[in-house]
């Protein structure tokens, strides 16, 4: 933040403010640039015949459909 740090030594303007956020990993959720991503396992005769699972989001509960035929390479 330009001009927001401490006044210099003999009277100068004041520099400029640095600072550092980090941010820990969580156990569930995992960042990648803006996006927030989770993995799911589901069993293999939902996928090979579909249905609906409930997965947990940032929000709640969200029932997510998962449509027949689906495998790894669909994501």
């Amino acid at each position: 933040m330009a001009n927001r740090g401490n006044f210099s030594q003999g009277g100068g303007p004041p520099g400029d403010l640095m600072i550092r956020v980090s941010v820990k990993p969580h156990p569930v959720w995992k960042r990648e640039g803006y996006d927030i991503l989770g993995d799911v396992d589901i069993t293999v005769p939902l996928a090979v015949l579909g249905g609906t699972i409930q997965i947990e989001t940032l929000d709640g509960p969200l029932g997510i459909r998962i449509p027949a035929g689906t495998n790894s390479g669909d994501k």
